[in-house]
């Protein structure tokens, strides 16, 4: 009975997943419209208040987003299922570069990204238990299963496995890359009380949650005057990794293939407008 009774749970969150990936397909390219961020919103790394539901999927980047708005504050949140775009993400970073003028020329955007990690650091997620190999190397997915069409995940992963991936991220992404906002540092730590919040966070099937808030004081905008701006999304552009050469236990030298060691990407990126809704 218990048996059965689980698979039903693992069916029901593939079907959810399924549908949630359906949905994000048929989703406009851009959101076009204005949007009050809820009253509740927190910057926690969960969709919650949006019900996982976002506004667009963008086929550039490979992820739903949303943009909204308070008074105060504007807010983005990203949901990427894909791994191979999850890996880039972690690599690269997500920058939401802000055109007050709303043209491309303007020289110094307002850019904002995250995660960065300290110490020039890579986080990489595990999306699969690692699996011993023959010589004592521990081998995890190979080069040629990181791909654009790698799919979303069908199960979910261990609970073990998965407050790994949130413990290890949360403890490497604590800074935020900052340019064009006069009086704060390049980079800010995630605990900041300049008014600009990030944070990031997996679920059971490590579809990657992304959530941003600035000041709009940083930005010189207002609410109240409903200003149209220009922004940009992007995925940074990925540096190479390279092989991490381990002792094999056989006096000689193998190398670790990680998910992570694949040629340079080069950025991606869209670009919309926005009006600040009252």
């Amino acid at each position: 009975m218990n048996r059965i009774f689980f698979t039903g749970i693992i069916v029901t969150l593939n079907l959810i997943t399924f549908t949630c990936i359906a949905q994000a397909q048929k989703l406009p390219s851009k959101q076009t419209n204005s949007l009050r961020a809820p009253a509740d919103i927190k910057i926690d790394g969960k969709a919650t208040e949006w019900k996982d539901q976002l506004q667009a999927y963008n086929d550039a980047v490979s992820f739903s987003y949303t943009l909204s708005n308070n008074d105060n504050e504007l807010f983005l949140t990203v949901r990427c299922a894909l791994p191979s775009v999850v890996r880039r993400i972690m690599n690269g970073a997500i920058s939401l570069n802000i055109y007050k003028s709303g043209q491309k020329t303007e020289k110094d955007p307002i850019s904002i990204t995250y995660p960065l990690f300290e110490g020039n650091t890579r986080f990489r997620p595990q999306f699969f238990a690692p699996k011993p190999h023959p010589g004592g190397v521990v081998m995890f997915p190979p080069p040629q299963v990181v791909a654009s069409e790698e799919p979303p995940l069908k199960d979910p992963i261990p609970d073990s496995l998965l407050e790994v991936n949130n413990t290890k991220f949360a403890a490497l992404a604590k800074v935020i890359g900052i340019k064009g906002i006069p009086g704060l540092d390049a980079q800010l730590s995630v605990y900041n009380d300049d008014g600009i919040k990030a944070a990031g966070r997996f679920d059971n099937l490590m579809v990657y949650t992304y959530e941003l808030s600035v000041s709009l004081k940083h930005l010189g905008l207002k609410a109240s005057d409903a200003h149209k701006f220009l922004y940009q999304l992007k995925i940074n552009d990925v540096e190479p990794a390279r092989a991490k050469p381990v002792n094999n236990g056989r006096g000689g030298t193998s190398y670790e293939v990680t998910a992570d060691t694949r040629l340079e990407q080069p950025a991606t990126f869209f670009w919309a407008d926005y009006i600040l809704a009252k």
